[in-house]
Parts: structure tokens; sequence; C-alpha cells
């Protein structure tokens, strides 16, 4: 049996503060909260091992040493990096530019709701 591919999974951790309802103006439009865990456990990592992927998330390393070095190595040998960009956050805007950086394909960007308008990657196809 072939060895599965590694995929290296660049999300937000627990639950947080969704993107507001563009249709609801003003200070009454209150943010839904994500569970990004439970979006990992129940839609990413499934998909991606019936897709025969080993997926692995950086909040799930058990191992000793430096979280930066790790972080490059994974983005650099992982075959593929899915990037959820659902809410802005730094880290995963960060990981998502290492990777670009690092290799020029093997990334699929996931946005619940909205979709980014950022310039860089307002071309390249995404999941909703």
């Amino acid at each position: 049996m072939a060895a599965r591919r590694h995929a290296f999974v660049a999300m937000p951790f627990g639950t947080k503060p969704g993107p507001k309802d563009p249709e609801v103006k003003g200070s009454d439009a209150e943010a839904p909260l994500i569970d990004f865990n439970r979006v990992y456990g129940e839609y990413i990592k499934p998909a991606l091992e019936s897709a025969r992927f080993e997926a692995f998330r950086a909040d799930h390393d058990v191992r000793a040493g430096d979280i930066v070095t790790d972080m490059f190595q994974e983005l650099l040998v992982a075959d593929l990096v899915v990037a959820d960009l659902t809410i802005d956050n730094p880290n995963v805007w960060y990981e998502l530019g290492v990777r670009h950086a690092l290799r020029a394909r093997g990334v699929v960007i996931v946005c619940g709701g909205t979709v980014t308008t950022a310039f860089d990657l307002y071309t390249d196809r995404k999941l909703r």
C-alpha cells in the first residue's frame, strides 16, 4: 500500500467570532461564533482522509522543540496545505505566505461565508 500523502492545515483553533453579516449594518451586527475545532474534526480532517491524506494541524503536535522551525518544516514538506481564511487570523495568513514562498503549488484555500478579496489571492479558487 502506498504511503499516505501529508496535508498541513493552517486554521484558527478553538471558538472565535466569525465574520459579520454584510447585510446587517451598524453596531447591531453581531458576529456568529465558529467552533474551528469542530470544523476541522467534522469537515476538513474527514475530507482529507477520504482523499488519502494524513491531516496534521499544529496544535496537535506533542513534540518538544521550536514551534517556528517545526511550522516551516511542515509548510515545506507537506504535499498539500489547507488554509482556512474564514476570519482574519494573522498566523494563518503568515503560514499561507510562507507556503507560497516555498512551493508554488499544493494549496487549498477555504473561506466560510464571505470570500477574501485580498489582492494577491483574489484570482485563486476557494472552497466555500
